[in-house]
């Protein structure tokens, strides 16, 4: 029979099998501090896809050439959060990225564009959300 109940605790220590680096954290840091979603994607061949794992996301959708919606699974405490984002091009373009006004605590929307700012999609994507979730 297993039980639900609640777990207090300041600092979450390990018992000793990692050396040279931190053996606890703390508790702060693992809810304020963590990635709450992440994702890798695709985006050149005008449908954005999946290209590896995801976390916290449950869908992504293609706006046309160089815009992508990601829809949250658990929301976002707030409508505005960091979202660093690594966009890249296989064919040796440098690729810019902006993000839309249309962020909520739902969703976020990013834009790309070549080095002349023109929208293009992109072959290489990976984004994650910081911040506190609701």
């Amino acid at each position: 029979i297993m039980a639900n109940g609640t777990i207090a605790f300041d600092t979450l220590s390990t018992s000793g099998q990692i050396s040279g680096t931190a053996k606890s954290v703390d508790a702060d840091y693992i809810t304020t501090g963590s990635v709450k979603c992440y994702v890798a994607y695709t985006s050149d061949t005008n449908t954005a896809v999946l290209n590896g794992q995801s976390f916290n996301l449950t869908s992504l959708t293609d706006n046309g050439t160089g815009s992508t919606t990601f829809t949250i699974n658990n929301n976002m405490a707030q409508s505005k959060y960091p979202n660093p984002h690594a966009p890249g091009d296989s064919n040796g373009g440098y690729t810019q990225y902006q993000f839309d006004t249309e962020m909520t605590t739902t969703a976020f929307k990013i834009n790309t564009s070549n080095d002349s700012f023109a929208v293009q999609d992109t072959d290489l994507h990976a984004v994650c959300t910081l911040g506190d979730l609701a």
